[in-house]
Formats: structure tokens, C-alpha cells, sequence
């Protein structure tokens, strides 16, 4: 156990670790994400936008996060599979029904949770910022809980291997969020306000979750769980709640990370640059257009007696020795800054994949041209999607099967299958488009093969037709279940092979039993030895 001074201690590393961060974090929610800005920074219902005049950013990163969220973890698909590690297992048709009864299960509790909302908010937090933190806990009416977490709210560290293992999260909650959660243990100061009715006063909280030292094998309560979970109150120091965690609760995508580097970099942090250009450009632009329509007027010192009316149709009056009223300057230029604010959009938009995230829809191009596309797509996006499978999906999918299992909401493993490893398999349009090139490839390779074989019809020996088959349907997104296995296809071809003989040998005995009627039913000299006889004569 530690105490809230030495959590104070690494917290404070912690800061100094993160603080040249913040800057960056707050010009990207300032012009993409203006709803991630710190909470001492906005308040409730305020206008978010006054720093920014042109949303392309912002438009490009919410369509970002609607193609993830579509492309990984599509509500209405199944979009990831369980299976084991030992292939004679992934044949045995009780292993197949226990695997995919488990992933509905996880699928459906999924879908019935915030999980879909959850993760838009991640996305959205990737794409700007390059940081997301999402919480998977039990829910308090439900088996599952998702809460992605603000980025100023958390500080992260890795473990040796890269991987993030401890998150530091300082946030305040109301009077009323803290008896909630934490009842009797609350301190007598805050149980004072609730009492008084002054439910919306905020208080800070912190929230430690890292390894803990000295796990027994066995664990026989939370506080002996391999990550440790402590939650001080910021004014006294006092702990409110201590337990741990079977699992890393949290999962803490990065887009992309340079090395030595915790946090992630995505793609509004990296095209800053170049919208807070345009953000530039369209304030100017539009300051200049106000100009060219009302422009300040050059008149002489005498020329008026009372202030000109620049109201639509207005007239005014003037003496004839005075000269009339002229704009100072001409604004000039407004088309050429209206080219390159254009430029600075499409270099935002390539910034966050517009092109390569785009659904092909075009009707005119031919399926080897769309496959050709995507391969070409997916190649580009695929070292940052690997991340995101490493970083998000695989922990995501087993801490939430980890709860399901602790609350009984899952088949038990049958013995067989108990010490075999269970790995995550994606199964979304994005995993399936990642692998087209294979896909591509065999149907390449069959017709190459085609004109071939009616050459040297043997040459086709050497390819395994089944496994290319099964894998042309796997490709192509069916289900494990649809398929048969090796085992009850070598007993169909059993079966279909002696009903064939069967069949032949029923065929030779009708055959038979035919020629000896006929032969008994002949005549002599219709016979062969007739013909002969009746031709010698």
C-alpha cells in the first residue's frame, strides 16, 4: 500500500513528464476538439469557438472517428473472433460453438452498454490529440461500463516493454458524484455540504492505478490483485477506497508515438501548423471582405455637416464645390487567398486520411480495381491500425471478457480447453481489407493457373483446394461456424465415396441381371450363334 505522499511524489514526476505537452494538447482543442479544453479553461455552456473561424479540422477529424468507429468496431457487425492456440482444438466442433457463444455474449453486453458512445469519444480524442484513456469497469446497472477519460486528467507511464501499465488521473467530482461513490468513507467536511444541500460544490479526487509489488499466486481479495487502485481525496489526503484490479482497467491507444515518448502524436497535432494557417487565412479573408463592402471612406475635413448614411439606398446630400466621398484603399487579392485557403484544406484533409479512409462507391470502377485500391489504402494505414489493435482492441476485448467471466455471464470453458491460449481475431471491414491482398493474390494465382492445368491437368496436385477454399471464405468475412471441418469433410467424401461405389456396383448387377434375362428369353437362332448360322446359309 502506498500513501497519498508518495503517490504525491511520482505524481509530481509525472507532471513535470507531461507539462510540455499541454501547450500543444490546447492549441489542437482550441481549433479541432474545443470541448477537451481543461475545465478551469471553459465553462458550462460557453462558446467554445470564438478562436476559430474555419472548421475544416474539426469536420475532418469527426469524419475520421466515424470511419473508425465503422471500419473497427461497427455496432452492428461481429467484429472480432475468439480462438486457440492449438489448431486440432480449432477442429473440434465443441471448442468452435464455446468460442463463438462466448464473443456473442461479449458482443451483445457490449452493444446493450455506452461502449459505442464511449468509443466515438476515443476516436475523436486519437485523431486530435493522438492520446486516448477509456475506462472498462463493471457497470453499476449494467455488467459493462466504458468512460473515456479527458487527456488533462490523466498521466500516464509505461512499463519496460513500451506498454502503458500505470494511470494517474486528477479530477474533481460534485458533492453529490462523491457520496455517491464513495458513502461512509467520505470526509466529514464534504458529508457537510451534503447534508446542507450544497450538492454541486467540486472537490478533487485522486485516482492511482499501477502494479502492485509482492502478488501472491492465488490473490483472495481485490487488495492482493496484480494492479493496485487507491483513491485519495485531494484536500485531506485521506484515502477513500483502496482495492486492485485483475487486469489494466484502462486502454491507452496512442496514433502515433515517437520512441522515448509516452503519449501519442495523431493527426490534428501533426497538421497544427497548417490549421492555425488557415485559421489565419479566413479571419483575414474575412476581414478583408467586410473592407471591400463597407471600406473606410476618404472625405474632406468640410465637405459634411452631418455623418454620411451608408444604409442601402440612402441618399446623401452634398454641396456642389466638395468633392464626393471615395473608399481609402481597394481591397485586393481576396481570389488569390480564397486558392490557398483551398490548398491548406485539402493538406488538412490528407492529414487525416480523407482519401484513404473514403469508401470506394464509384460505380466505374472494375473489383480487381477497388481491391487494387484498398490494398494500396490499407498499406499506408496499416502500421497505425496495427497499433490500434495492439494498443486498444486485444486489451479492450480481454479485460471485457474478464468481467464477464468474474460475474458468471460466461459458458465455462469446457476441461479440454482450459489451458489452451485464447487469442482475439478481427473480424471488421478494416481487418478483412487489410487482408484483400491475400485474397487478391489467390484469385490471381487460380487464374494464372487456369490455362495451365488444360495443358497438364496434374499440375493442380500440387495446391491444397481445401484450405485455399476455406481461406477464400474467411477472407471474404464468414463466419468459422458456417464452415465444416476437415473431420466432417473427410466423412462426407467417406460417404459420398461408398454410396458412389454402391451405386456402381448396383449398376454392374443390373447390367448383368439384364444381359442374363435377355440371353434366357432368346431364342437360338436370334441368337449370335443364329445370326452366324442363319449368314453360312
Amino acid at each position: 500500500m502506498i500513501t497519498y505522499e508518495q503517490a504525491q511524489v511520482r505524481l509530481r514526476d509525472m507532471k513535470a513528464e507531461r507539462s510540455n505537452w499541454e501547450s500543444l494538447w490546447r492549441d489542437v482543442a482550441s481549433y479541432v476538439l474545443p470541448r477537451r479544453l481543461k475545465e478551469e479553461e471553459r465553462t458550462s455552456g460557453q462558446n467554445l469557438y470564438s478562436l476559430m473561424y474555419d472548421s475544416t479540422a474539426e469536420r475532418a477529424n469527426n469524419r475520421l472517428a466515424a470511419v473508425i468507429q465503422s471500419m473497427l468496431t461497427n455496432p452492428s457487425s461481429r467484429w472480432f473472433s475468439l480462438k486457440v492456440n492449438n489448431p486440432a482444438l480449432m477442429e473440434d466442433e465443441a471448442t468452435l460453438e464455446w468460442l463463438e457463444a462466448n464473443r456473442d455474449i461479449a458482443l451483445q453486453l457490449m452493444s446493450d452498454s455506452n461502449f459505442s458512445q464511449a468509443a466515438d469519444e476515443l476516436y475523436l480524442d486519437i485523431g486530435a490529440i493522438g492520446t486516448g484513456v477509456m475506462l472498462v469497469s463493471e457497470g453499476r446497472n449494467k455488467p459493462l461500463h466504458f468512460q473515456t477519460l479527458p487527456i488533462y486528467e490523466c498521466y500516464l507511464a509505461e512499463n519496460d516493454e513500451g506498454i502503458v501499465d500505470t494511470l494517474y488521473r486528477e479530477y474533481s467530482m460534485t458533492v453529490w458524484q462523491f457520496v455517491q461513490k464513495f458513502g461512509d468513507a467520505t470526509p466529514a467536511f464534504i458529508m457537510e455540504k451534503y447534508k446542507a444541500r450544497r450538492f454541486e460544490d467540486r472537490h478533487k479526487v485522486l485516482h492511482v492505478i499501477e502494479p502492485r509489488e509482492g502478488v501472491p499466486k492465488v490473490p483472495s481479495n481485490s487488495k492482493e490483485f496484480p494492479y493496485a487502485s487507491y483513491y485519495f481525496s485531494a484536500d485531506t489526503g485521506e484515502l477513500l477506497h483502496e482495492g486492485g484490479y485483475k487486469t489494466f482497467p484502462a486502454v491507452c491507444p496512442r496514433w502515433r508515438k515517437a520512441s522515448g515518448e509516452v503519449y501519442g502524436r495523431g493527426p490534428g497535432l501533426e497538421a497544427l501548423a497548417d490549421i492555425k494557417t488557415l485559421n489565419e487565412m479566413v479571419y483575414s479573408n474575412l476581414m478583408a471582405a467586410h473592407r471591400a463592402v463597407e471600406p473606410p471612406l476618404d472625405v474632406e475635413e468640410d465637405a459634411y455637416t452631418d455623418t454620411l448614411n451608408l444604409s442601402p439606398n440612402a441618399i446623401n446630400y452634398r454641396q456642389k464645390q466638395y468633392n464626393r466621398a471615395q473608399p481609402l484603399y481597394t481591397v485586393q487579392g481576396l481570389a488569390v487567398s480564397l486558392e490557398m485557403q483551398e490548398a491548406y484544406r485539402r493538406l488538412i484533409n490528407e492529414s487525416f486520411f480523407y482519401q484513404q479512409l473514403t469508401l470506394i462507391e464509384n460505380d466505374r470502377m472494375t473489383a480487381t480495381e477497388v481491391m487494387q485500391r484498398t490494398e494500396e489504402n490499407m498499406r499506408i494505414l496499416g502500421p497505425t491500425f496495427g497499433r490500434f489493435q495492439s494498443e486498444f482492441l486485444e486489451p479492450l476485448i480481454r479485460r471485457t471478457l474478464q468481467i464477464l467471466d468474474d460475474r458468471g455471464l460466461l459458458y465455462p470453458a469446457p476441461d479440454f480447453i482450459r489451458n489452451a491460449g485464447v487469442i482475439v481475431e478481427y473480424e471488421s471491414p478494416l481487418a478483412r481489407a487489410q487482408k484483400s491482398s491475400e485474397l487478391q493474390a489467390i484469385q490471381q494465382a487460380i487464374l494464372i493457373t487456369a490455362p495451365i492445368a488444360q495443358v497438364k491437368p496434374d499440375v493442380i496436385d500440387i495446391v491444397k483446394w481445401d484450405d485455399i477454399v476455406r481461406d477464400l471464405f474467411l477472407l471474404n468475412g464468414v463466419e468459422q461456424k458456417r464452415l465444416r471441418t476437415q473431420k466432417e469433410v473427410e466423412a462426407i467424401r467417406q460417404q459420398r465415396q461408398q454410396q458412389q461405389l454402391a451405386m456402381y456396383a448396383m449398376s454392374q448387377l443390373e447390367s448383368m441381371a439384364k444381359a442374363a434375362k435377355q440371353a434366357s428369353q432368346a431364342k437360338p437362332e436370334e441368337g449370335l450363334l443364329g445370326q452366324v448360322l442363319g449368314n453360312a446359309e
